[in-house]
């Protein structure tokens, strides 16, 4: 008979892991006392996740799906410039709001392998790349790739984002404008300031 999955533990164990890893490292933090803080037993744990790396990819995923929702959230299908700065800034406010995620993503991309990309960023460039097609289905900016400038934005914003969180303390707005004009400028076809 299998064991019926309970989310409040799950959720326990996640928010409590992520503590945890704000304090100390993940090679830092013992399963036995994220338990323990969580309110279960150590053996409970390991009915929810094999190991604490897996803590981290459901830690990871959590922030790369919120972080599609707030670029979504963003969008003006209406206005590609208006777009262009609201999409940059939402990811660069949620990367800023979630800073200790974006250092256990740098952990997790460490860990994985060389072709291995998960499902996350797949997920993210997919929103980036249907939201850059439409607007050159429309002729308003340049028929790039949509596939690779879906790549390249979303990796200037992960690169952003790992040099004001991972290795350095900086606030992502010293870079905000600089992206925005960069990507208005050499995306739209008619740009005006």
């Amino acid at each position: 008979m299998s064991r019926k999955v309970d989310s409040a533990k799950r959720a326990a164990i996640l928010r409590t892991a992520r503590e945890i890893f704000r304090e100390r490292s993940v090679s830092d933090a013992p399963v036995r006392e994220i338990a323990r803080r969580a309110g279960i037993a150590t053996g409970t744990f390991y009915l929810y996740f094999q190991s604490k790396l897996d803590v981290v990819d459901a830690l990871c995923d959590y922030y790369l799906a919120e972080q599609i929702q707030s670029i979504a959230d963003s969008i003006d299908i209406n206005d590609i410039k208006r777009s262009i700065a609201n999409a940059v800034h939402a990811a660069l406010v949620y990367a800023s709001e979630n800073a200790d995620l974006v250092r256990l993503i740098d952990i997790r991309r460490s860990h994985m392998g060389r072709d291995t990309r998960p499902q996350g960023d797949r997920d993210v460039q997919k929103i980036v790349r249907a939201w850059l097609s439409s607007f050159s289905d429309k002729g308003v900016i340049y028929p790039y790739n949509p596939r690779i400038m879906a790549e390249i934005i979303t990796g200037m914003i992960e690169w952003i984002s790992k040099i004001c969180f991972v290795w350095y303390d900086l606030d992502p707005r010293r870079y905000e404008d600089t992206l925005i004009e960069l990507l208005q400028r050499g995306l739209i076809i008619n740009y005006k300031e």
